[in-house]
C-alpha cells in the first residue's frame, strides 16, 4: 500500500519523521508555512498537494485536526471504489480516525495499524465492524473480488446489521460458509452470485462477485493490430459470459513480448503482460474445469504450423494455463488471426 503522510504542528512533524519511517512505503510532508523538518518533503498548498496526492497514494495521512483532513479531501474525492484510504489523527497520536474508505481502500485496517505504533486509539465507524457483521465490501477486496453494483451491495450489510437472511450461490468450489444469516440458496429477495458474469439473476435483487482470476492466453499473427486484438478479446468475452473485471493477467510466448498490439491491450486494459519461451509451454501440464462454458478439450489443442514457426504446437492454452497455475475453462478460439484460450486460478469460496 503506497501512502503519504503531512503534517501541520512541530509535534505533528516530529510524529510524521516516525510514520514515515515505520510504515511500509510512505512518504512524509509537512506544510511548510511555520515548520521546518530535513527528513520530510516541503509542501507550499495543502490544496494543490492534495490534488495530487487522491490520484497517486492509495492511502494518505493527515496528522492535525479533523476538520483540515475533511476539506482538503472534499473537492477531491469521487466514490468509494476509487477513493484512497484516508487517516487523520491528532499530534500526539491518541485518536487515529478511519476518515475515509475504511473497507475496499483500507482505512480501517490502516488506523490500527497506525494505533499500534502510537499507542493510541483506533476510531472505526463502519457499522458491520462494530456490530461484528460480515462485510461485503471488506469480503471482495480480501479476495479480489470487483462487485457489480453497490447500491445493493448496501442492501446486503444493511438487511445483515437487521439480522435478516441473504441468499448466495456460486459456479465455483466451495468450502465452508460459517457466516451468521449467509446460507446457499437458488433463489430468494435478495442475495449474492459469485460467478465470472453478471447475466444470472437468481435472487429479485442479485449483487454479483466479480473474482478476479481468469488469464488471457493469446497467440496472433505478427503485427496484429490493438483494434483486432481487442475486437477478438471483447468477442470471445461476451460470446462465453466472461466479465471483462474477471481478467487478471494476459499471457503469450516470449516471441511476441515485443509485439506492439499486445503490448497496447495490455496497458489498455492495465493488465500484466507475461510471456513464457517454447521450452517452458512445453512443460504445460494439461488440467481443465467446468465452469459452464463448455467449451474445453481433452488435450491441448495442436498446430504443425505453429509448432514450425514458435517451436511448441499450442501457444495461447499453454500460455494461459502456466500463468493461472490453475485450469483451462475455455480452449483454443480462433478468428482472424488470432487464438485465445482463458484459464482460471485455482479458487475456493470460503465465508467466514
Amino acid at each position: 500500500m503506497k501512502l503519504a503522510v503531512i503534517a501541520f504542528t512541530k509535534w505533528g512533524i516530529e510524529l510524521c519523521e516516525k510514520l514515515s519511517q515505520q510504515l511500509t512505503d510512505c512518504t512524509g510532508f509537512y506544510l511548510s508555512s511555520y515548520h521546518h523538518s530535513e527528513e520530510l518533503h516541503a509542501v507550499n498548498s495543502l490544496g494543490a498537494w492534495t490534488e495530487v496526492a487522491i490520484a497517486q497514494y492509495e492511502g494518505i495521512i493527515f496528522i492535525g485536526a479533523c476538520g483540515i483532513a475533511v476539506r482538503a479531501i472534499a473537492p477531491f474525492i469521487q466514490n468509494k471504489v476509487n477513493d484512497p484510504a484516508v487517516i487523520s489523527l491528532d499530534d500526539e497520536g491518541r485518536f487515529i480516525i478511519s476518515l475515509l474508505s475504511g473497507h475496499l481502500g483500507g482505512a480501517n485496517e490502516l488506523a490500527q495499524e497506525i494505533a499500534d505504533l502510537t499507542k493510541g486509539t483506533a476510531v472505526i465507524s463502519t457499522a458491520t465492524d462494530n456490530h461484528h457483521v460480515w462485510a461485503i465490501d471488506q469480503w471482495a477486496k480480501k479476495n479480489q473480488c470487483m462487485i457489480s453494483d453497490y447500491s445493493i451491495a448496501k442492501k446486503i450489510s444493511a438487511a445483515l446489521l437487521a439480522g435478516r437472511e441473504i441468499g448466495i450461490t456460486t459456479i465455483f468450489k466451495r468450502q465452508k460458509l460459517s457466516v451468521p444469516n449467509i446460507f446457499w440458496a437458488e433463489s430468494g429477495p435478495l442475495g449474492m452470485v459469485i460467478d465470472l458474469n453478471t447475466q444470472k439473476y437468481p435472487f429479485a435483487e442479485t449483487v454479483h462477485l466479480l473474482p478476479k482470476i481468469v488469464t488471457v492466453g493469446i497467440g496472433c499473427r505478427k503485427g496484429s493490430s490493438l483494434e483486432v486484438l481487442e475486437t477478438v478479446l471483447e468477442e470471445t468475452l461476451q460470446t462465453y459470459g466472461v466479465d471483462r473485471r474477471c481478467l487478471a493477467q494476459i499471457a503469450s510466448i516470449d516471441l511476441k513480448q515485443e509485439e506492439e498490439g499486445l503490448l497496447a491491450l495490455s496497458a489498455k486494459y492495465k493488465l500484466p503482460f507475461v510471456v513464457f519461451s517454447a521450452d517452458e509451454l512445453k512443460q504445460a501440464v494439461y488440467q481443465k474445469v467446468d465452469l459452464g462454458l463448455s467449451r474445453t478439450g481433452e488435450n491441448f489443442s495442436q498446430s504443425d504450423f505453429v509448432q514450425q514457426v514458435t517451436g511448441v504446437d499450442n501457444v495461447c492454452e499453454r500460455a494461459a494455463l502456466l500463468a493461472s497455475q490453475g485450469a483451462l475453462i475455455l480452449s483454443k478460439q480462433i478468428k482472424n488471426g488470432v487464438t485465445i484460450a482463458l484459464a482460471v486460478k485455482n479458487w475456493t469460496v470460503v465465508l467466514e
